[in-house]
């Protein structure tokens, strides 16, 4: 991905929330020097098996952890459909599926940025994200916001508070925010069901047909026929639901009988 506007005017305020505090004389050098990183993180090129590796890079097979590749078309460079995105564990694989799903997040990257921590230490959160008005979000992905030690919640604090200097947001999020195991499979066999995203414009043309007629609900296997018929890739049907713009009923599998509505 190339050519991806990072917002870097304080007076912005990406969150439309909270009030952003304008940095000590101490902290523009450690901001530009984190707008620096973000800038190598998004404009990185994928290795030659086609991943693309954080700060920390991450193994496959390595003791004590699960490790994965997640496949991401959003993050994809230019002349490639998808791209492997290295992620610690499922916890984070789950959260990157909800990054891609997230239609106002342009990109994002795992493990891209460091941030000083008390001691001399050195945070590597799990995700920046960057939506379309060139926001960043910093994300850390936890097994339970409510269960961790009070040394752990000290430091996601101290991240908080300097992130929140130099004009980034910042989220914990743990299991909970994550979609239940059924949504997660169901969203995860979307995303495979297409190699490439179709076209906005095939997207809005099943839409529009769909809402000007009196049908309220059909099958999957329907609109995929219907897709045929009008000349529209059969991905538009599993992008719009991957996308959340057609719904279903989540929490049961989907196949060609499976109910879908506006």
């Amino acid at each position: 991905m190339h050519n991806i506007f990072i917002q870097r005017d304080l007076h912005v305020d990406c969150s439309g929330s909270r009030e952003l505090v304008r940095p000590l004389n101490a902290d523009w050098s450690l901001r530009a020097a984190l707008l620096q990183q973000v800038d190598e993180a998004f404009a990185a090129e994928p290795s030659l098996d086609n991943v693309l590796q954080g700060l920390r890079h991450i193994h496959l097979g390595r003791r004590g952890a699960r490790p994965s590749y997640f496949p991401s078309k959003k993050n994809a460079p230019f002349g490639r459909t998808s791209v492997y995105m290295a992620a610690e564990s499922r916890l984070e694989a789950a959260a990157a599926l909800m990054f891609e799903r997230d239609p106002h997040i342009v990109a994002y990257r795992m493990q891209a940025i460091t941030v000083p921590l008390p001691g001399n230490r050195t945070a590597y959160p799990d995700f920046v994200t960057v939506d379309k008005q060139g926001c960043l979000l910093v994300t850390e992905v936890k097994v339970d916001r409510r269960h961790q030690s009070a040394d752990v919640v000290a430091d996601q604090v101290h991240i908080g508070n300097v992130l929140g200097r130099w004009g980034i947001d910042y989220q914990v999020l743990d299991t909970w925010d994550l979609p239940a195991k059924i949504v997660h499979d169901n969203l995860l066999w979307l995303h495979s069901q297409y190699h490439t995203r179709p076209d906005d414009a095939d997207c809005a043309e099943l839409l529009a047909q769909m809402g000007v007629e009196q049908a309220t609900r059909y099958t999957y296997g329907e609109l995929h026929d219907r897709c045929c018929a009008l000349s529209l890739p059969v991905a538009t049907v599993p992008h719009l639901l991957f996308i959340g713009a057609l719904q279903i009923n989540w929490k049961r599998i989907i196949d060609d009988t499976t109910e879908i509505w506006i």
